[in-house]
């Protein structure tokens, strides 16, 4: 084997005897051999000399215990963190190697260190570095480039403590001539010729910048007067000793000074990497081909490119663009649709690729285009000579490019996926989502909360204490939450949550004082304006919180912001200032006894665990079930029995609430208590009913005779077997899909109209879609054991100005409720007078209570504690009259809940700090649209890494 690596005394190109090279010319290489070994022998002590000080003085006191406190406090990703603790420590192992490849003495120890340096350290360093600076989820193509630069530097390390090991070159024959090491010899050849080239394309305008500038610089020295021996006498001229001084130098700038001669030099190896990787790696293998069984080398050579370059082209096999071809043929018939609905893993496959190509890719190929700005900036050619560098670079990059276009195909991703599965993709793919974006260590640009939060757990409910205290059949229950950041940003505090209908939200406080929980206290404000000065407040990074009804029986509770932890000092990070969150309800007893806790139904950065202290009037109790976000066991304080209870509603008239035990009777067989044929049926025909299907043609056996519709952007009328021409497809939503069946011209005579449909999606309802007229009561029923956490504003007022309602369970449930509402006056009610009953009318039923609405008989001031759950019951009732409420009339209505201060689907709570927050709220709710909410798609824009081979765009 012929060494490649130059000594002063060994040289590849020394003449051998016999030569006819004159001795001029075996001069001239010697003297130029000893030039380069010299050279490169001088760069390699000053990199190591610098090395060393910036590890001693800076590295190993400074950035490692920065870097531990950065993936310990601040969301640092593990694998960022191994790879930049890697950066660091592997110079300093391969420093141990350097000493231990001198220790073999005699000149033979010049060229292994060399070796080491030139053909591992610095490229393993580049590689290293590289990926650190464009950190990402990459697919199998970057594990391929990995895995083949990986083994060719391992060989060249085994190489090198091979020569190590033997006193000459005949003690490593055995190692060197297999056809096993040429097939490594190979693989070393082409990483060199791959890297050198990708590197060339970038080094070679770059110099030509470079020398140009230096020309530039110097010529403009001389024209300015400035003159070589002018310049040497003014340097010597100086007293440095003063200057220094002068200057404030001192073994302190030594760190510094190795940090920039670190740097500069570093830069300076990567501009020469390429012609040291082609005289290394490329040396070795030419010298190998050229050794005995020359045939079998060159067959194992080729045989090995060939495998290279086949995997090369192979390794990033994408679908997206035949994804995206295939959704944009609209499905027609069943038969498309269904086979649409087989390949389902492949179209989410293709979209998840498309939407997170900006993390999982270097750049895309419709985006490259920085080389071929700096060839036309370097040389001023054409545009379309300067593309075939480009061209070229992306074929050497082939398998850590996109194949498109990722600015635009993010956002198609986004849409198609929604319009395919009827979610949002960052609502269904969360876990895929937030496995990418850990690789990038990319924070949410937004303050508020969103739905790549539902998994996160920033927000510590350390403490919650829960007072409950009863009067009669009404229970009022206080709860008072710590909240304590862990994280380094400030957080949104976010939790859905549902009360039954006969629970009434009548109090938030916001405190950061423990002694004082009633620090700041809400006000009743309408919805619309109440979120639209909420989301200014959270956007301008300042203490708000809002309490909202998002629909029968659900809440929504946000806190903004909960304070960031902090350094306490250099090595400590401690828990950000508590925040206290207070809300108090009031709640009548359910059917066994027990008083309402609130059911969690989504939260957002909040999280609890087995330490998390929760008291109960004073005591602390042990939740049973972990996932409870308020244990149930609260509930089961100070316990009374259901009885027949007087709610004060206005002056001439109560709320009744009866227990719905006292009926003598539920109804057992609906087909002696209402027609069916009064009934009509929407199902809800798209994609994510598709898991319902099942339930659908049970709840339709149950209403026989009924008028079935199903419906996706059209109602079209179907048997109630719904045969295989029908496909569950797209993302209409049941607004419009209620829209559509007003519409027809001719409709049968119905006294109800059933929606059938899933939980949905709250985040994918639309603002423009208008309040619909109903002359007919719509009930909507959720098929699953899920119920949605928030409705659209326009498909609540629609549903509540019908006269119609919200159903979660079991069809039967919400049957036996119809059946009794058709047949009221037939009400027959155990322990209850029969000159009251006459008096009552029937308005509302619940799994624990029967509503009526009559007049007024107990003693005012008994009922007086009943008066804020009557308002929102009497609010309740009217707003579900079947009539179109005015503006006027739902301020009428917001008027009794500032009254009551209550919650209500009208009004909501906002806690305010100071006076420009509550200037703010007047003017919001002054406004015409001050009841209109904006419904809240929850997406999310996280920051993206940069695309590293496109030029930054430029603002006009």
């Amino acid at each position: 084997m012929v060494d490649t690596t130059l000594t002063p005394t060994e040289l590849p190109g020394s003449v051998e005897p016999g030569s006819s090279k004159g001795p001029k010319i075996k001069r001239a290489q010697l003297i130029a051999s000893k030039i380069i070994f010299y050279v490169a022998a001088t760069v390699f002590c000053l990199w190591q000399i610098a090395f060393v000080i910036f590890s001693l003085f800076i590295v190993l006191p400074d950035l490692l215990p920065e870097i531990w406190i950065s993936y310990r406090y601040f969301d640092m990703p593990l694998v960022f963190f191994a790879l930049v603790v890697g950066f660091f420590i592997l110079p300093m192992l391969c420093l141990g190697v350097i000493v231990w490849l001198f220790m073999v003495g005699g000149e033979k120890r010049y060229r292994l260190v060399l070796k080491f340096f030139y053909g591992f350290e610095l490229p393993a360093l580049l590689l290293l570095g590289l990926y650190l600076l464009n950190l990402r989820d990459y697919s199998l193509g970057m594990g391929w480039l990995l895995l083949v630069a990986t083994v060719a530097m391992c060989f060249w390390c085994a190489l090198v403590f091979h020569e190590r090991r033997g006193h000459d070159k005949n003690a490593e024959l055995l190692f060197v001539d297999s056809r096993f090491a040429m097939a490594f010899s190979s693989i070393v050849c082409a990483v060199g010729i791959y890297v050198s080239l990708a590197l060339l394309l970038f080094v070679v305008p770059l110099l030509s910048q470079l020398v140009l500038f230096l020309v530039e610089s110097i010529s403009h020295l001389f024209k300015a007067g400035f003159y070589i021996d002018e310049l040497f006498n003014a340097l010597l001229s100086v007293d440095w000793t003063e200057f220094f001084s002068g200057i404030g130098f001192s073994f302190a700038a030594i760190p510094f000074v190795a940090l920039v001669a670190l740097v500069f030099i570093s830069m300076g190896l990567v501009l020469v990497l390429p012609v040291i990787l082609i005289y290394l790696y490329i040396g070795q293998f030419m010298d190998r081909l050229r050794q005995p069984k020359l045939v079998q080398n060159v067959l194992v050579a080729m045989a090995v490119f060939v495998v290279l370059v086949c995997i090369h082209v192979g390794a990033n096999q994408q679908s997206q663009q035949n994804v995206f071809a295939m959704l944009e043929q609209e499905a027609q018939s069943a038969v498309d649709k269904s086979m649409l609905i087989d390949k389902k893993e492949q179209i989410r496959d293709g979209l998840m690729n498309a939407y997170l190509s900006r993390y999982r890719y270097l750049s895309s190929t419709g985006t490259a285009s920085l080389l071929t700005k700096l060839y036309v900036d370097t040389f001023s050619i054409d545009k379309e000579i300067a593309k075939y560098p480009q061209l070229l670079l992306n074929f050497l990059f082939k398998p850590i490019l996109y194949n498109g276009d990722s600015r635009n195909d993010v956002t198609l991703a986004a849409e198609a996926y929604e319009k395919h599965f009827d979610v949002p993709i960052q609502k269904a793919e969360l876990e895929e989502i937030w496995r990418t974006l850990r690789f990038n260590s990319n924070a949410s640009r937004q303050n508020a909360a969103g739905l790549l939060d539902v998994s996160q757990e920033s927000v510590y409910l350390e403490k919650q204490s829960i007072d409950v205290q009863v009067d009669h059949q009404l229970a009022t229950v206080r709860v008072t939450q710590k909240l304590v950041n862990k994280e380094m940003r400030q957080r949104e505090a976010v939790v859905h949550f549902s009360l039954p209908e006969y629970a009434v939200i009548t109090g938030v406080w916001l405190s950061n004082n423990e002694s004082n929980l009633e620090q700041y206290s809400a006000l009743v404000a309408p919805r619309g304006a109440a979120q639209e000065v909420y989301k200014t407040e959270v956007s301008r990074r300042i203490d708000p919180a809002l309490l909202e009804k998002v629909g029968p029986e659900l809440y929504r509770l946000r806190v903004y912001p909960i304070e960031r932890a902090y350094r306490q000092n250099r090595h400590e990070v401690v828990d950000g200032k508590p925040m206290f969150v207070t809300f108090e309800y009031q709640s009548l007893v359910d059917s066994q006894g027990v008083w309402p806790v609130p059911t969690l139904l989504e939260k957002r950065h909040l999280f609890w665990d087995e330490n998390t202290i929760d008291m109960v009037n004073g005591e602390q109790i042990k939740r049973q079930r972990p996932d409870d976000w308020i244990p149930v066991e609260a509930g089961k304080h100070n316990r009374v029995e259901q009885v027949i209870t007087e709610v004060l509603g206005t002056e001439t008239h109560s709320v009744w609430a009866v227990p719905r035990s006292y009926l003598h009777s539920e109804p057992n067989n609906l087909n002696d208590d209402m027609s069916f044929e009064s009934i009509v049926v929407l199902v809800d025909g798209s994609r994510s009913m598709e898991r319902h299907a099942d339930k659908v043609l049970q709840a339709l056996e149950q209403m026989p005779e009924a008028a079935v519709y199903f419906c996706q952007t059209a109602c079209e009328a179907a048997n109630s077997d719904l045969t295989s021409n029908y496909v569950y497809w797209g993302n209409s939503k049941p607004i419009e899909q209620l829209e559509d069946y007003l519409s027809r011209d001719t409709k049968p005579e119905a006294d109800f109209i059933v929606v059938l449909t899933d939980d949905g999606s709250y985040e994918a309802e639309s603002d423009a879609q208008a309040v619909l007229s109903s002359t007919i009561p719509v009930w909507v029923q959720h098929l699953g054991v899920l119920k949605p956490y928030a409705y659209s504003d326009a498909w609540l007022t629609t549903v509540n100005q019908s006269g119609g309602g919200f159903a979660t369970g079991e069809v039967a449930d919400l049957l036996q409720r119809l059946s009794l509402l058709q047949n009221s006056r037939n009400l027959k009610l155990q322990g209850v007078d029969a000159a009251l009953l006459e008096k009552l009318n029937l308005t509302g039923i619940n799994k624990d209570w029967l509503w009526f609405d009559g007049p007024v008989i107990g003693n005012r001031s008994d009922l007086a504690n009943y008066k804020q759950l009557g308002t929102a019951l009497e609010i309740g009732r009217i707003t579900k009259s079947g009539h179109t409420l005015e503006l006027s009339q739902l301020d009428e209505l917001h008027a009794m809940a500032i009254q009551a201060q209550i919650v209500t689907e009208l009004s909501s709570m906002l806690v305010l700090v100071d006076d420009r927050q509550r200037e703010a709220l007047k003017q919001a709710a002054s406004k015409d649209d001050r009841f209109d909410r904006e419904n809240e798609n929850g997406s999310q824009v996280v920051g993206m890494p940069s695309d590293t081979l496109a030029v930054a765009a430029v603002p006009e």
